[in-house]
């Protein structure tokens, strides 16, 4: 073997490495986690999605450490045989606890279920008693909308109550299951969820995930001082929180949730 076949054996074996390497979901994560201010940030990609991590390689569900529960809930509910461009891309960061802004035309099933898949994998069914995630959508339509994609997700999950609170549901029943079921997801709209804050009927103090449904929406609708109720009433030091807007609207859904603290 001369030098140059030598050269392409060592730059083989280092591609093997490098591609290896990023197929590990902790190296992985960890890259997104540490290294994200090398990464092309906001950049808009074929399929119409802005995400602030990059498309890596096709993988799974199975391969992100998704429950096999979840994953075959996908597979029955959505016939998606693999995952999608922007659940390659939100879903990681999201599993490792990092913050992300996703952009997008309208709302669908695939960019809802980035987090519903998210938040699903991630709730402790073993914590009784308390609120874990917190969806909060614009109008009561969207929250309709979001509470069907996580009950097509959660399906295979028996144990997980999600709840959905907006201008549609009974008030006495709201306050009943949040105080009486261990409701682990809240899906709500910012009137119904501020008012049940003023009156004490809802404790958010156990709440680890917050989603931004049509974050521009909600800011657009008036409900700035609504938003700061609400995450006032959050562990903001424990929290984590990921916005989701539309791409044309994008100047108008900026919302700083620090400034409530």
């Amino acid at each position: 073997m001369n030098s140059s076949e030598a050269d392409d054996v060592v730059d083989h074996n280092k591609f093997l490495l490098f591609r290896n390497l990023l197929r590990n979901y902790v190296v992985r994560n960890l890259i997104y986690t540490h290294c994200k201010y090398i990464l092309s940030i906001e950049k808009l990609f074929d399929d119409g999605i802005i995400c602030e991590y990059p498309l890596i390689g096709d993988y799974t569900f199975e391969s992100m450490s998704i429950k096999a529960e979840i994953v075959k809930s996908i597979k029955q509910q959505y016939l998606w045989a693999t995952t999608k461009s922007i659940h390659r891309r939100a879903i990681p960061p999201l599993l490792n606890g990092v913050d992300i802004h996703v952009k997008y035309s309208t709302y669908s099933n695939v960019s809802v279920s980035t987090y519903a898949i998210s938040l699903l994998n991630m709730i402790d069914l073993k914590l009784e008693g308390c609120c874990q995630a917190l969806v909060i959508a614009p109008t009561r339509e969207v929250s309709n909308y979001v509470h069907d994609v996580f009950n097509r997700i959660g399906e295979g999950m028996k144990d997980v109550k999600i709840k959905k609170i907006n201008g549609g549901t009974n008030a006495r029943s709201d306050v009943f299951e949040i105080r009486k079921k261990n409701v682990h997801i809240i899906i709500c709209t910012p009137g119904r969820v501020s008012f049940y804050i003023e009156s004490g009927d809802i404790d958010l103090s156990t709440v680890k995930y917050v989603i931004l449904e049509s974050i521009d929406d909600i800011l657009n609708m008036g409900f700035s001082y609504t938003m700061d109720m609400i995450f006032k009433a959050l562990p903001l030091e424990a929290v984590r929180v990921s916005m989701y807007s539309h791409i044309e609207r994008d100047s108008e859904s900026t919302y700083n949730h620090s400034s409530t603290k």
